[in-house]
């Protein structure tokens, strides 16, 4: 069996949507557990610690590895890598994570927050000799005693003046903060993050995890799920076998992208695509024109002029919304209270009204906004 790496057992390392427990044992990302098997997860841990720098293979070897482990080391430590790369739904060429140096070993390139035993949290490269709380040494001061002791009454009377003062004072922060004028959005800057040459459609939802952007391109009739660096730079297809996928959403834990059959041809099915990659999964026998997520993971699907929410995978659909006309891009707020979605006349882009709803069906619709 490998050694166990020397490091405390009991400490937590925070990057990005992140969070790697030692004493768990465990990877999570925004609260959910990532399957990851003892040794790249041992892996892991050595390069988060040495977060800037760089740990050699033979460092990894030495402490992970031993002599008499009858274990061929690289074919283990590059499946281990592989294995850290999916997890983080990282790339090799592109890196956001773990950063290849040829010959010479790994480095861990995101900005690590480290959480010590007590819960506390400091920089992973902490400064030395500045005192923190867990210092033993004791500083004391002494302050002489004021001379002249006021009365009781003046005392009292000037807390009275202060406190009427920061009234006054809030009151017309608060008078102003609420009659300002709404300020008019600027757009300080755009920046291009492809230039593949592929036409991207207008109809499809843009979605990310932070991290990454998903959208489709292609041809309409034949679109292609792409991914890109929030940054910018090369794209990178996701490979599916669903005809035509359209993203009409994304799971609130990253795990998978919320995909149709194409909604432009009416009613179709539903899938949920599993990011990095996997076999796709129908969402149970949903025909709809349109869908999208809950905050917890269950499914909102639009069918002509009624709104349904379903579990996960499809099961219990339950009635939420009657309206007239025909749904589209129902959108949930991130509370999970109340919903906003489009009514549409037939074949029309442009929505006819936007609407809002509670998001347990109670209480009649209403209009947002009419065009």
């Amino acid at each position: 069996m490998p050694t166990e790496p020397s490091l405390e057992r009991d400490r937590t390392f925070r990057f990005g949507l992140f969070e790697l427990s030692e004493q768990e044992g465990e990877l999570r990302k925004n609260g959910v557990r990532i399957k990851l098997q003892e040794q790249p997860f041992r892996v892991l841990v050595e390069l988060v610690a040495n977060a800037g720098k760089v740990v050699s293979r033979e460092e990894l070897r030495q402490k992970l590895w031993p002599v008499d482990t009858f274990v061929d080391f690289d074919v283990g430590l590059n499946t281990a890598i592989r294995k850290l790369r999916q997890a983080l739904n990282d790339d090799a060429d592109d890196p956001r994570y773990i950063e290849t140096l040829a010959k010479r070993g790994y480095r861990f390139l995101a900005p690590v927050i480290e959480i010590g035993a007590k819960g506390g949290e400091q920089n992973s490269q902490p400064t030395s000799g500045v005192a923190t709380a867990s210092d033993t040494s004791l500083v004391t001061s002494r302050v002489p005693p004021s001379p002249v002791q006021a009365e009781p009454g003046s005392t009292q009377r000037w807390i009275w003046i202060t406190t009427a003062v920061f009234a006054v004072a809030i009151a017309v922060v608060l008078f102003f903060w609420w009659n300002r004028q709404s300020a008019v959005p600027i757009v300080e800057a755009v920046t291009q993050l492809t230039d593949d040459g592929e036409p991207k459609p207008f109809s499809s939802q843009t979605v990310t995890d932070g991290l990454r952007i998903y959208f489709n391109e292609g041809a309409r009739g034949s679109f292609k799920i792409a991914q890109v660096a929030v940054t910018g730079g090369s794209v990178a297809v996701i490979p599916t076998t669903v005809a035509n996928p359209e993203i009409v959403g994304l799971a609130p834990d990253g795990s998978a992208l919320l995909v149709s059959e194409g909604r432009d041809f009416g009613e179709t099915s539903f899938w949920q695509v599993p990011l990095p990659t996997g076999e796709p999964r129908r969402v149970g026998a949903v025909q709809a024109q349109d869908a999208s997520f809950f905050p917890d993971g269950r499914i909102l699907f639009a069918r002509q002029d009624e709104l349904y929410l379903t579990e996960k995978d499809g099961s219990n659909p339950r009635k939420l919304v009657k309206v007239n006309g025909l749904i589209r891009d129902p959108r949930v707020s991130p509370d999970g209270h109340r919903i906003v979605f489009d009514i549409r006349e037939g074949a029309q882009e442009i929505p006819v009204s936007i609407v809002e709803s509670m998001a347990d069906g109670s209480g009649p619709p209403h209009n947002c906004e009419q065009q």
